[in-house]
Order: structure tokens, then sequence, then C-alpha cells
């Protein structure tokens, strides 16, 4: 399925499947230089990890015209990636893709 497709099912989607939007997207089962990429372009403050306010702008990444995640959203993808309870991601990008 086209990128542009995917982004336009989470339009009408009320909650944002993540594992869903990967396949997808095909971004699953990708390599780990694909995960990085990613990830660089996910983790916008040089910080070394994702935030939750980066991670609500995750959709845009893609197109600028996509939906912002909501809260529920947000904190669900942000669970899956925290691997210490911090409210950051510090996970390979890649290991998320392939959840």
């Amino acid at each position: 399925m086209a990128l542009s497709a995917c982004l336009c099912n989470t339009s009408l989607s009320p909650k944002f499947n993540h594992q869903s939007f990967f396949t997808q997207a095909g971004l699953s089962n990708r390599s780990c230089a694909d995960g990085r990429s990613v990830s660089s372009v996910l983790e916008q403050g040089c910080s070394g990890f994702t935030q939750a306010e980066e991670l609500k702008l995750f959709l845009q990444s893609f197109s600028s015209g996509a939906r912002k995640l909501t809260e529920a959203d947000t904190k669900d993808l942000l669970r899956t990636g925290d691997q210490d309870g911090d409210i950051h991601w510090r996970i390979n990008f890649v290991a998320l893709l392939n959840y």
C-alpha cells in the first residue's frame, strides 16, 4: 500500500495502530540502517532519544498534512518503545518496527 494511502487511513481511524501502519507502509522487517534513518527523522532535538512531543508529530514526519497523534496514541506508542519507563525512546527504531 502506498504511504499516502496509509496516512489517509490513519486520518479515518480514531485510534492509531502503529503495527498496522508500519506493515502497510512497508516499514516492517527493515534493516538496522533503515531503523536508524527513521529514528533520526523522528528525533528532532538531537538529544539522543525521542520524546512524547516528537512522537505526536510522528505521522507529520512522513507528510506535513498528516494528523498529529492524540495523547492516547502517543502514550501507547511511547510505552511500546520505552524500555526503562522514563518516557523517552532510547531504542533502535528498527526494534519497534519489528515488534
